[in-house]
């Protein structure tokens, strides 16, 4: 299982792990791990086959299931969660249950109503279960 905040670009998904760890360690040092270092942090899953495509926030890329399933068979691993964007119901799953977005803050900001989610791995097959919960609500004290 990989878990990355954004999720992989074009440069992230050609890295083994290994490479990653590199790149995210001397991401000051050159543009190519700027850019994977990038990729990890702001890219999000697309809905379409294709493997990349421009991001409508201006930083990382979009990427599709073809990318996902690359990424995951070069590097031997079955699952990439990424934890970047609100979802509604606390957690989506695409790319054909090869990429799962989980998102913990309920009532993002408290505006988006959202709830929020965990994920958790049960027996050896390691397979993914979801707890699901609405925010709390606490009031502001003026002082």
């Amino acid at each position: 299982v990989f878990v990355v905040h954004g999720g992989i670009g074009p440069t992230a998904a050609t890295c083994t792990i290994d490479e990653l760890n590199t790149h995210v360690m001397n991401r000051k040092l050159s543009k190519v791990s700027g850019e994977v270092f990038e990729e990890l942090l702001w890219s999000d899953p697309d809905d379409e086959d294709s493997k990349f495509s421009e991001s409508p926030r201006g930083l990382g890329s979009l990427f599709g299931k073809d990318a996902t399933k690359s990424f995951l068979k070069r590097n031997k691993l079955k699952l990439l969660i990424r934890s970047h964007e609100v979802r509604d119901g606390g957690y989506d799953i695409m790319h054909n249950g090869k990429c799962i977005t989980v998102f913990s803050a309920p009532n993002y900001c408290r505006v988006s109503r959202n709830k929020g989610a965990i994920v958790r791995f049960e027996g050896d097959g390691m397979k993914p279960s979801f707890i699901v919960f609405d925010a709390k609500h606490y009031p502001i004290e003026n002082h």
